[in-house]
């Protein structure tokens, strides 16, 4: 109806002087000017007149009828996957991976040897690194393997700076803490576990006994300090104290007990393995352990789906959420046209992993993060013992921790990718 009322304006006004639509026009346009301007009879003047009138009513006070009224262009935020073939089934929305705003910065600590202070390696030729591990306690305590200066940093669980601590140690590259103890690992050079306190004593050591493969992970259990081996074996430290003078006790040898996987709990009850091929895919085996004598009690294995429409090229962890779920990781595989720095690091949680797992999982509350190219530092990140995400970044401005939460996805989030 507006295109109409500006194609007449157009027949012949524009002769008289008339303006186009879109051009200022004079008042007088309207009412009894326009009868005099145009020489109408005066009923249909009139008429011309209460019908213009109306026009503008409308525009005023009819919904959608002006030109700059916008359509509702409100879509649902979820929708149904695909129905297997021959199921005729229609499967749950699975939630995209969604790549959240930056984390919270904890804290920066700057490049050096003083206190508050990490270690920064930069060789001529080789490998840039920084600490090699980070590691967040139950109560929220944070330490930090300064491997580069050879020692420890503490800080409490604000982020503020608490205490520097040195170690005997050649090459260490792993660390683990919890309430009470830190465990740290030199797993190459000197092949030495050693217990500290919280306040920098060292409680014991041991030497470790030699292992098929490479150590791979470094955890913390009421029942000890757990190493992984080639990220397939798991093995539970245990201590061999021999007599010294005046009663006291040393460590001299550690002994190893095979556990059925990573611990999902502090006192070895769970735990839980998960493998990657290629054209297998992921599966995760969990296991209930009697924790005495640690043998399975109960297993079962499922097989889990990560990020739909995305590879993987290996995966990176596996940890509980400290309520009873699995979080696990891994890097994908690149895309072609992904720029450098597009996140290729997959955090989330899976689902369904109560006592009795279903026979598939999908992972949810999915978390994208970038890699830290500027310096190795070790894990890409930690998951602490509540679930929060710890991850490490090096720049020229020092070290810092940001830290984030697994997203919990709602039911206006659950997009199908």
């Amino acid at each position: 109806m507006i295109r109409k009322t500006c194609s007449w304006r157009s027949h012949g006004a524009r002769a008289r002087g008339a303006p186009l639509p879109g051009e200022s026009r004079p008042h007088r346009l309207v009412g009894g000017g326009l009868v005099a301007h145009i020489g109408a009879p005066p009923l249909i003047a009139l008429a011309t007149a209460l019908s213009l009138l109306a026009l503008l009513l409308c525009a005023f006070f009819v919904p959608g009828f002006v030109l700059r009224a916008e359509a509702d262009t409100t879509v649902p935020t979820t929708q149904p996957a695909p129905a297997q073939p021959g199921t005729g089934e229609t499967l749950p929305a699975q939630p995209a991976p969604v790549e959240p705003p930056p984390g919270r910065a904890l804290v920066s600590l700057p490049w050096g040897d003083g206190a508050g202070e990490v270690g920064l390696a930069q060789p001529g030729e080789g490998l840039t690194r920084g600490p090699e591990a980070l590691a967040v306690a139950p109560d929220g305590r944070i330490a930090i393997l300064d491997s580069v200066n050879l020692r420890l940093v503490l800080l409490a669980g604000d982020g503020s700076f608490a205490a520097n601590v040195p170690l005997r140690l050649s090459q260490p590259r792993f660390l683990a803490v919890d309430n009470d103890r830190l465990y740290v690992l030199d797993a190459d050079a000197d092949r030495r576990l050693v217990c500290l306190d919280w306040q920098g004593a060292e409680v014991r050591s041991a030497a470790m006994p030699a292992v098929d493969d490479s150590v791979t992970g470094l955890f913390a259990t009421d029942g000890g300090p757990c190493v992984e081996v080639a990220h397939d074996e798991v093995f539970l430290v245990e201590f061999k104290d021999s007599g010294g003078q005046g009663g006291a006790k040393r460590a001299a040898a550690a002994a190893l007990r095979a556990l059925a996987g990573r611990p999902l709990d502090r006192d070895l009850g769970k735990a839980a393995k998960v493998t990657f091929k290629p054209r297998e895919g992921v599966k995760l085996k969990r296991s209930t352990v009697d924790k005495k004598s640690l043998r399975t009690v109960q297993a079962q294995t499922v097989t889990p789906s990560l990020v739909a429409g995305r590879k993987v090229e290996h995966l990176v962890s596996l940890d509980g959420d400290g309520k009873g779920g699995l979080v696990i990781g891994a890097r994908l595989l690149r895309q072609q046209g992904d720029p450098d720095d597009a996140p290729s690091l997959v955090v989330g949680r899976l689902s369904g992993t109560s006592d009795q797992l279903g026979a598939a999982t999908v992972m949810t509350d999915i978390l994208m993060l970038s890699d830290s190219p500027f310096a190795y530092l070790g894990q890409p990140y930690v998951v602490a013992p509540d679930g929060r995400i710890f991850q490490p970044v090096g720049s020229d401005a020092g070290y810092t921790i940001l830290v984030q939460s697994l997203p919990v996805a709602t039911a206006a989030e659950e997009v199908q990718p």
